[in-house]
Protein backbone atom coordinates (compact mmCIF):
# COMPACT_ATOMS: atom_id res chain seq x y z
CA UNK A 1 0.00 0.00 0.00
CA UNK A 2 1.52 3.31 -1.08
CA UNK A 3 2.29 5.94 1.73
CA UNK A 4 -0.40 7.93 2.34
CA UNK A 5 1.63 11.13 1.79
CA UNK A 6 2.88 10.20 -1.38
CA UNK A 7 1.83 10.95 -4.90
CA UNK A 8 0.23 7.86 -5.05
CA UNK A 9 -1.56 7.79 -1.66
CA UNK A 10 -2.75 11.29 -3.03
CA UNK A 11 -4.46 9.69 -6.05
CA UNK A 12 -6.05 6.50 -3.72
CA UNK A 13 -7.42 8.80 -1.58
CA UNK A 14 -9.32 11.19 -4.42
CA UNK A 15 -10.66 8.30 -5.76
CA UNK A 16 -12.02 6.27 -2.83
CA UNK A 17 -12.72 9.35 -0.79
CA UNK A 18 -16.32 10.17 -2.71
CA UNK A 19 -17.04 6.21 -2.23
CA UNK A 20 -16.37 6.11 1.65
CA UNK A 21 -18.48 9.35 1.94
CA UNK A 22 -21.44 8.07 0.36
CA UNK A 23 -20.81 4.73 2.30
CA UNK A 24 -20.59 7.34 5.19
CA UNK A 25 -23.61 9.10 4.51
CA UNK A 26 -25.91 6.15 3.88
CA UNK A 27 -25.16 4.21 6.84
CA UNK A 28 -25.93 7.15 9.02
CA UNK A 29 -28.85 8.03 7.42
CA UNK A 30 -29.96 4.72 7.63
CA UNK A 31 -29.32 4.70 11.02
CA UNK A 32 -30.85 8.12 11.46
CA UNK A 33 -33.84 7.69 10.51
CA UNK A 34 -34.08 4.28 11.69
CA UNK A 35 -33.06 4.86 14.59
CA UNK A 36 -35.51 7.38 15.60
CA UNK A 37 -38.48 5.07 14.55
CA UNK A 38 -37.04 2.66 16.70
CA UNK A 39 -36.05 4.31 19.84
CA UNK A 40 -39.91 5.45 19.98
CA UNK A 41 -41.52 2.77 19.75
CA UNK A 42 -38.71 1.25 22.54
CA UNK A 43 -39.49 3.83 24.21
CA UNK A 44 -43.10 2.72 24.22
CA UNK A 45 -42.08 -0.66 24.95
CA UNK A 46 -40.22 0.53 27.79
CA UNK A 47 -43.53 1.38 29.51
CA UNK A 48 -44.02 -2.28 29.48
CA UNK A 49 -43.49 -4.22 32.76
CA UNK A 50 -42.09 -7.43 31.36
CA UNK A 51 -39.12 -5.50 29.19
CA UNK A 52 -38.96 -2.56 31.99
CA UNK A 53 -37.86 -5.19 34.09
CA UNK A 54 -35.11 -6.42 31.72
CA UNK A 55 -33.87 -3.04 31.16
CA UNK A 56 -33.34 -2.27 35.53
CA UNK A 57 -31.87 -5.29 35.08
CA UNK A 58 -29.23 -4.97 32.26
CA UNK A 59 -28.79 -1.25 33.96
CA UNK A 60 -27.85 -3.04 37.11
CA UNK A 61 -24.71 -5.55 35.74
CA UNK A 62 -21.57 -4.27 36.16
CA UNK A 63 -19.93 -2.83 33.01
CA UNK A 64 -18.80 -5.85 31.08
CA UNK A 65 -22.04 -7.93 31.84
CA UNK A 66 -23.91 -5.08 30.50
CA UNK A 67 -21.57 -5.55 27.10
CA UNK A 68 -22.16 -9.11 26.79
CA UNK A 69 -25.32 -8.42 26.69
CA UNK A 70 -25.20 -6.52 23.69
CA UNK A 71 -24.27 -10.02 22.06
CA UNK A 72 -27.65 -10.95 23.12
CA UNK A 73 -29.88 -9.60 19.72
CA UNK A 74 -26.85 -11.22 17.67
CA UNK A 75 -27.49 -14.79 19.00
CA UNK A 76 -31.45 -14.50 18.90
CA UNK A 77 -31.53 -12.96 15.48
CA UNK A 78 -28.89 -15.25 13.69
CA UNK A 79 -31.55 -17.83 12.83
CA UNK A 80 -32.92 -15.16 10.82
CA UNK A 81 -29.81 -14.56 9.29
CA UNK A 82 -30.07 -18.32 8.42
CA UNK A 83 -33.56 -18.09 6.98
CA UNK A 84 -32.33 -15.61 4.51
CA UNK A 85 -29.50 -17.82 3.10
CA UNK A 86 -31.92 -20.47 2.66
CA UNK A 87 -34.82 -18.47 0.83
CA UNK A 88 -31.94 -16.32 -0.80
CA UNK A 89 -30.84 -20.59 -2.18
CA UNK A 90 -34.35 -21.48 -3.38
CA UNK A 91 -34.91 -18.45 -5.25
CA UNK A 92 -37.53 -17.32 -3.52
CA UNK A 93 -35.44 -13.78 -3.05
CA UNK A 94 -38.57 -11.62 -1.65
CA UNK A 95 -38.65 -13.90 1.59
CA UNK A 96 -34.88 -13.85 1.39
CA UNK A 97 -35.34 -10.20 1.58
CA UNK A 98 -37.73 -9.83 3.77
CA UNK A 99 -36.42 -12.28 6.43
CA UNK A 100 -33.43 -10.14 6.20
CA UNK A 101 -34.74 -6.75 6.79
CA UNK A 102 -36.69 -8.54 9.49
CA UNK A 103 -33.19 -9.75 11.34
CA UNK A 104 -31.89 -6.01 10.61
CA UNK A 105 -34.53 -3.96 12.11
CA UNK A 106 -34.81 -6.58 14.97
CA UNK A 107 -31.20 -6.08 15.78
CA UNK A 108 -31.30 -1.81 15.40
CA UNK A 109 -34.29 -2.27 18.18
CA UNK A 110 -32.59 -4.42 20.19
CA UNK A 111 -29.66 -3.68 20.35
CA UNK A 112 -30.98 0.42 20.85
CA UNK A 113 -32.95 -0.95 23.98
CA UNK A 114 -30.08 -2.56 25.20
CA UNK A 115 -27.54 -0.60 24.39
CA UNK A 116 -30.04 2.56 25.91
CA UNK A 117 -30.15 0.36 29.45
CA UNK A 118 -26.42 -0.43 29.28
CA UNK A 119 -24.60 2.71 28.38
CA UNK A 120 -24.37 4.11 32.09
CA UNK A 121 -22.65 1.35 32.85
CA UNK A 122 -20.35 0.82 29.97
CA UNK A 123 -19.14 5.00 30.02
CA UNK A 124 -17.73 3.78 33.25
CA UNK A 125 -15.07 1.74 31.34
CA UNK A 126 -12.54 4.57 30.03
CA UNK A 127 -11.26 2.40 26.64
CA UNK A 128 -15.18 2.13 25.84
CA UNK A 129 -15.86 6.12 26.43
CA UNK A 130 -13.26 6.52 24.28
CA UNK A 131 -14.33 4.75 21.80
CA UNK A 132 -17.93 6.04 22.31
CA UNK A 133 -17.21 9.64 22.24
CA UNK A 134 -14.88 8.95 18.74
CA UNK A 135 -17.74 7.34 17.16
CA UNK A 136 -20.12 10.16 18.20
CA UNK A 137 -17.58 12.95 16.75
CA UNK A 138 -16.95 10.69 13.71
CA UNK A 139 -20.94 10.16 13.20
CA UNK A 140 -21.57 14.31 13.67
CA UNK A 141 -18.82 15.39 11.49
CA UNK A 142 -20.25 13.37 8.60
CA UNK A 143 -24.02 14.60 9.26
CA UNK A 144 -22.58 18.18 9.49
CA UNK A 145 -20.86 17.73 6.31
CA UNK A 146 -23.94 15.88 4.75
CA UNK A 147 -26.47 18.32 5.85
CA UNK A 148 -24.23 21.33 3.69
CA UNK A 149 -24.91 19.18 0.84
CA UNK A 150 -28.12 20.09 -1.97
CA UNK A 151 -28.16 16.53 -1.65
CA UNK A 152 -29.64 16.53 1.66
CA UNK A 153 -31.88 19.38 1.07
CA UNK A 154 -33.32 17.49 -1.29
CA UNK A 155 -33.98 13.93 1.00
CA UNK A 156 -35.28 16.50 3.35
CA UNK A 157 -37.99 17.32 1.02
CA UNK A 158 -38.85 13.93 0.11
CA UNK A 159 -38.62 12.92 3.46
CA UNK A 160 -41.17 15.70 4.95
CA UNK A 161 -43.49 14.36 1.95
CA UNK A 162 -43.32 11.14 3.14
CA UNK A 163 -44.03 11.93 6.74
CA UNK A 164 -47.41 11.63 7.03
CA UNK A 165 -47.16 8.25 5.24
CA UNK A 166 -44.52 7.11 7.71
CA UNK A 167 -46.37 8.70 11.20
CA UNK A 168 -49.45 6.20 9.53
CA UNK A 169 -47.42 3.50 9.40
CA UNK A 170 -46.04 4.09 12.91
CA UNK A 171 -49.28 4.95 14.72
CA UNK A 172 -50.75 1.54 13.34
CA UNK A 173 -47.54 -0.66 15.18
CA UNK A 174 -48.25 1.41 18.37
CA UNK A 175 -51.46 0.27 18.51
CA UNK A 176 -50.35 -3.18 18.34
CA UNK A 177 -48.88 -2.96 21.12
CA UNK A 178 -50.48 -3.97 24.51
CA UNK A 179 -51.73 -1.36 26.97
CA UNK A 180 -52.77 -3.32 29.87
CA UNK A 181 -49.63 -4.29 31.05
CA UNK A 182 -48.34 -0.71 31.22
CA UNK A 183 -47.21 0.95 34.05
CA UNK A 184 -48.39 4.40 33.08
CA UNK A 185 -49.66 6.00 30.00
CA UNK A 186 -47.95 5.44 26.73
CA UNK A 187 -45.90 8.25 25.79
Amino acid sequence: MPDPRSPAGAVLRALFRPFLLLLALLLVLVEDFLWAGMRKIGARLALYAPWARMEAWIGSLPPYGAGACLLVPFVLLTPLNLLAVHFFSIGAVGSGLLALAAEKLGAIFIVERVFHAASPSLLTLRWFKTIHDWVVSVRARVLDAARATEAWRRARLLVEAARPILRSAASRVQRLLPKASFRGKPA
